[in-house]
């Protein structure tokens, strides 16, 4: 951990990068590709987004994308995501080829959602999120040099990228993609419940907790114990002034 936290602080403090940026970057220099689909007894199939996305950032592409949903072979999927975001076209590819399946997608956000990974699942039939996941949107970036005219090419470019990623939001949501220009431009943190009222998610899967019936029982044993704890002190107590029962 110390070396990807030097890593990022390299990145922040040479390239001006956000701290949030120059951290996935670090993040992914350490990520392995890791996605799988499997097929569930009941015909669904299951696909595991649990890494970064794009080929220049060692993660899940495109192409893994397109193989897992062939052999789907139009069966409903689950999408199931923890990821820091990659890099923008490989996502808007992997947004299209879910858009264009023609199965039931139902993407589940289980951690993080950020940058490039927070717009991906935006296709799905359905989108939901764990109350102790994260989303986080903000505006593209780029490693960029060259003289001032090239620059300012760059910037114009994305500035374009923004208001693709703003509309994809915007379209999923039913809101304005002004609104959500102006989240992207804050670097802003969502929780579940917080995507949910802007209308990203679908459904915020609950925390877990133990079955109402182990309550009333673990209640019901402490109700035991204390009234047998109750009987042996009063005897104890007619024992001492020597009163026979």
């Amino acid at each position: 951990m110390k070396t990807r936290i030097q890593r990022a602080t390299t990145l922040h403090s040479q390239f001006g990068m956000s701290m949030n940026a120059a951290l996935a970057v670090a993040r992914a220099e350490h990520y392995n590709a890791t996605g799988s689909a499997f097929a569930h007894n009941d015909g669904t199939h299951e696909i595991k987004i649990y890494t970064t996305i794009g080929d220049d950032w060692f993660g899940f592409t495109p192409t893994d994308l397109a193989g897992e949903l062939d052999r789907c072979d139009g069966g409903d999927v689950t999408l199931r995501i923890n990821s820091p975001g990659g890099n923008v076209w490989d996502a808007v590819t992997c947004y299209n080829l879910i858009q264009d399946y023609p199965g039931s997608v139902t993407a589940i956000i289980d951690g993080e959602a950020s940058s490039a990974a927070s717009f991906l699942p935006m296709a799905a039939d359905r989108v939901e999120m764990s109350a102790a996941g994260l989303m986080m949107i903000h505006n593209a970036w780029v490693l960029a040099v060259g003289n001032a005219g090239e620059l300012r090419e760059v910037a114009e470019t994305l500035d374009k990228v923004d208001g693709i990623i703003a509309d994809i939001y915007a379209v999923r949501s039913g809101g304005d993609a002004s609104d959500f220009a102006g989240l992207m431009e804050e670097e802003t943190f969502l929780t579940a419940e917080e995507a949910a009222g802007l209308g990203l998610v679908d459904h915020v899967r609950p925390l877990a907790s133990k079955p109402d019936t182990e309550y009333v029982d673990m209640a019901a044993a402490a109700g035991k114990r204390t009234a047998h704890a109750r009987s042996e002190i009063a005897k104890m107590a007619v024992a001492s002034i020597g009163v026979d029962r």
